[in-house]
């Protein structure tokens, strides 16, 4: 089991990694719905200002990754996009 979940995790790093968009959102959150965190923010921080729709998904992924404070602050910043026509 314990080898069968180091290969899951191995392929999530490595999709989160050699991919783009929305891939890397996917395999990211299924990181972290599995306890891990490693590189996420160093990952995605640089891309917080991508263009929309994927930047949605870069905040949805730092505000499960951050601390309390940045988690308020992506939720903060989804909550008005979602706010506004």
């Amino acid at each position: 089991m314990k080898i069968e979940r180091s290969n899951l995790i191995a392929s999530l790093e490595h999709e989160m990694v050699s991919n783009t968009q929305w891939l890397r959102i996917h395999a990211a959150e299924g990181l972290l719905d599995n306890g891990e965190s490693g590189k996420i923010v160093e990952l995605f921080r640089p891309d917080e200002n991508a263009p929309a729709p994927y930047r949605i998904g870069v905040w949805r992924v730092l505000a499960r990754s951050t601390t309390d404070a940045e988690r308020d602050f992506y939720i903060g910043r989804i909550r008005e996009v979602m706010h506004d026509p």
